[in-house]
């Protein structure tokens, strides 16, 4: 291993480091736009947020009743499954460097 030496002054303001430019390529960017676990935590706020807002409605007759629960069962199909399904696929791409 070769061993490079330098100035002490050079290494204190930084002149030192060779300078790398480097490129960020995300092939499924589009898909997963933020880090799964942000996805997870989001989902199930809303979905437990709903799910209360549904009990406390409950016991009363409130019109926006029947949208909630039209709102809660479009969620709980299709955004928690989807939600898991892409934080799984990430974590699988990420795991494997396939993203990298």
């Amino acid at each position: 291993m070769k061993t490079e030496t330098i100035p002490f002054r050079d290494f204190m303001n930084g002149s030192y480091k060779k300078k790398v430019i480097t490129y960020a390529f995300v092939p499924v960017g589009g898909i997963v736009f933020n880090e799964p676990t942000v996805f997870i935590i989001s989902t199930i706020t809303i979905g437990m947020g709903a799910f209360i807002l549904e009990k406390i409605a409950e016991n009363r007759e409130y019109p926006f009743l029947e949208s909630i629960r039209q709102f809660r069962s479009f969620y709980n199909k299709y955004v928690v499954p989807s939600t898991v399904i892409g934080s799984v696929v990430y974590l699988f791409a990420l795991t494997y460097k396939v993203l990298l």
